[in-house]
C-alpha cells in the first residue's frame, strides 16, 4: 500500500514543482553485494522488513572524488542513481535528491535522518557512509537511516528506509552448515510437537545421529527438513549452541535465497532419554531474513524401530487449477504413522498417484523430466515422503504435500479419479496403504467447485496483512505460510 502515510497525514502533500534533473553517472558501475542491514515498506499499519524480497545487489561507481550508487531508493525507483563525494574514509550523500516520479504520487526523493530522531518534524540530514577503500566496503553510519521519501529534506513523508546497510565489493562469504562426519550412520526418527504461530500440531520426519558425546538432529525447519544442528550430550541433558546456519532456501517470491538460523539468540537444551532414544525440547525458533519461521513448543525426536507396518490412508485434501502455469495444484496429507497409530520412518515412506480415465482403466501417473524441467533429474512414479525440489513443484509442510500436476488442464479434465496411495518398506517388508479416491470429473463439473489461482504458492491458505484470507493474489505483501510474503 504506496505511501499510506498521505491519507494520515495532512502535512503529506506532495511538491510538484518544476521538472526535476535524474543523477546520471560516468559509467554504469559494477555491482556491491548487500552484505548487511534492512530495508522496511510502510503497510499500512507498520513498517515491515522485505530485504529478502530486494535484488541483493546495487550498482556503485567512482570517479575520483565523486561517487555513484543505484538502488538506494529500493522500494519504487530502485534504478535511479544518487551522487556523493569520496573525503577519505567517508562518503556523504547529500540529501534531498530526486529520484524519479509517477503519476498517481508525484516526486519522491532520497533523504537522511537521525536513526534517533522521534519527531516526524526533525531535520533531514545528509546520508554518511563510512568507507574502506582497501576491502572495497561501505557501512551505513549507525545513526544515519536512508529515506525513500515524497518530499525533499523531510521525514515526514517517509514510505521506505533503509538501516545499517552494509555494501561490499567482493560477495559475502556464506556461513557454514553442519555435516555429518564420515562413518556416522543417522537414525530414522519422527518429530512431532506444536506450532505456536498457527496454533497447530506439526509431524515430520527426522534423524539423529551420534558420535562419541556430539549429537547431530534435522527436522528442525519445515523448509529445509534435511539441515542439522550439532550438540553436545552431557547426564541426560543435550545443549545446542545458538545461532547455528540451517542453509539457504528459495521462497518462490523473494529475487535470492533466504537464509534460515536456528535460535539466534541462546543456547536450547533438550532431555535425551538413552534407554528410549527420545529427545525432547519445550521450545525453539529458527530466524530468516524476515523474522522468525519456525517456532515449535513441546517438540518430541521419537526413534522409529524397524519393523513391518502398514502405513495409514492418506488422503487428498483438494485441488485448484492454476491458470497460469496450464497445472492443477494437488493438496495431500501422508500420515507418517502406521494403520495402528505407532511411528513410522519418513525415509522409507513414498506416495505415489494412480488415474483412471473414463473407461475405468487405471494407470500410476508418472512425473517426466520433460514436464518438470529443472525440478527432477529422473522420471518419478513413486515419490520420497520427503521430496522437495527447488523450483516448487513439490512442496512439504509438515505432513502436507503440495504438488503441481504439469500434465496440462485439459488432459487432466479426462480423468476420472485421481488415486492416491503410500508405500512403506521396513522390517524387510513392503506394505502399501488402502487407496485414497478423489473424482476429478466432480472438481471440473461444478459439483466440487474447481479454485483458480494465477500464482504459485507454498501453502492452500493465503491472507492479507489484516489476517483475512484472500483467494487471488494481487501485487503487494502478504502471509503465506507464517511469512510475509511480495506478490509482484
Amino acid at each position: 500500500m504506496k505511501k499510506i502515510l498521505f491519507t494520515l497525514m495532512a502535512v503529506l502533500t506532495t511538491v510538484m514543482g518544476s521538472a526535476q534533473t535524474l543523477v546520471t553517472p560516468p559509467s554504469e558501475g559494477e555491482a556491491w553485494h548487500i552484505a548487511g542491514g534492512a530495508f522496511y515498506v510502510y503497510t499500512g499499519d507498520d513498517f515491515t522488513n522485505v530485504t529478502a524480497y530486494l535484488p541483493q545487489t546495487m550498482q556503485v561507481a567512482i570517479d575520483g572524488s565523486d561517487i555513484y550508487i543505484q538502488g538506494l531508493a529500493s522500494a519504487y525507483m530502485s534504478k535511479a542513481w544518487v551522487k556523493g563525494t569520496v573525503n577519505g574514509n567517508k562518503v556523504t550523500i547529500p540529501s534531498g535528491q530526486f529520484v524519479g516520479s509517477d503519476e498517481t504520487y508525484g516526486n519522491e526523493y532520497i533523504n537522511g535522518q537521525d536513526a534517533n530522531a522521534t519527531s516526524a518534524n526533525a531535520p533531514a540530514i545528509d546520508i554518511v557512509f563510512n568507507y574502506d577503500a582497501t576491502a572495497g566496503k561501505l557501512s551505513l553510519d549507525s545513526k544515519v537511516a536512508i529515506l525513500e521519501s515524497s518530499k525533499a529534506n523531510s521525514i515526514a513523508a517517509t514510505y521506505a528506509y533503509w538501516e545499517g546497510l552494509i555494501l561490499t565489493k567482493d560477495e559475502p562469504t556464506a556461513p557454514a552448515e553442519v555435516t555429518l562426519p564420515e562413518g556416522v550412520t543417522p537414525m530414522d526418527y519422527s518429530l512431532t510437537g506444536h506450532d505456536d504461530y498457527w496454533d497447530t500440531s506439526i509431524s515430520r520426519p527426522a534423524k539423529v545421529a551420534f558420535k562419541q558425546d556430539t549429537i547431530y538432529v534435522n527436522g528442525i525447519s519445515e523448509v529445509l527438513p534435511d539441515a542439522w544442528i550439532m550438540g553436545i550430550v552431557k547426564d541426560g541433558i543435550a545443549t545446542f549452541a545458538a545461532n547455528q546456519y540451517l542453509g539457504a532456501y528459495y521462497s518462490g517470491y523473494s529475487y535470492t535465497p533466504e537464509s534460515l538460523y536456528f535460535s539466534p539468540n541462546e543456547d536450547i537444551t533438550m532431555q535425551y532419554d538413552a534407554a528410549t532414544g527420545a529427545l525432547t525440547c519445550a521450545k525453539y525458533t529458527t530466524v530468516d531474513n524476515i523474522g522468525v519461521y519456525d517456532e515449535v513448543s513441546n517438540a518430541v525426536w521419537t526413534k522409529i524401530i524397524d519393523k513391518a507396518a502398514t502405513p495409514a490412508k492418506p488422503s487428498i485434501e483438494e485441488l485448484e487449477v492454476v491458470s497460469k502455469y496450464n497445472a492443477v495444484s494437488v493438496m495431500v496429507k501422508i500420515p507418517l504413522v502406521d494403520t495402528e497409530g505407532n511411528a513410522i520412518a519418513g525415509s522409507k515412506l513414498t506416495y505415489s498417484f494412480i488415474v483412471e480415465d473414463a473407461t475405468g482403466q487405471q494407470a500410476p501417473l508418472t512425473f517426466t523430466t520433460a514436464l518438470y524441467a529443472d525440478g527432477l533429474d529422473s522420471d518419478m512414479t513413486e515419490v520420497p515422503c520427503t521430496f522437495t525440489d527447488q523450483i516448487g513443484y513439490f512442496q512439504m509442510i509438515n505432513d502436507e504435500r503440495l504438488i503441481y500436476l504439469m500434465h496440462g488442464v485439459d488432459t487432466i479434465k479426462t480423468w476420472k479419479r485421481l488415486g492416491l496411495k503410500t508405500t512403506y518398506t521396513g522390517g524387510g517388508e513392503t506394505r502399501s496403504s488402502e487407496v485414497e479416491w478423489y473424482d476429478v470429473q466432480n472438481f471440473f463439473t461444478g459439483i466440487s467447485t474447481p479454485k483458480t489461482s494465477n500464482h504459485k504458492s507454498q501453502a492452500s491458505n493465503l491472507y492479507n496483512l489484516q489476517g483475512q484470507k484472500v483467494t487471488s493474489a494481487k501485487k503487494g505483501l502478504y502471509i503465506k505460510n507464517g511469512h510475509k510474503v511480495i506478490v509482484r
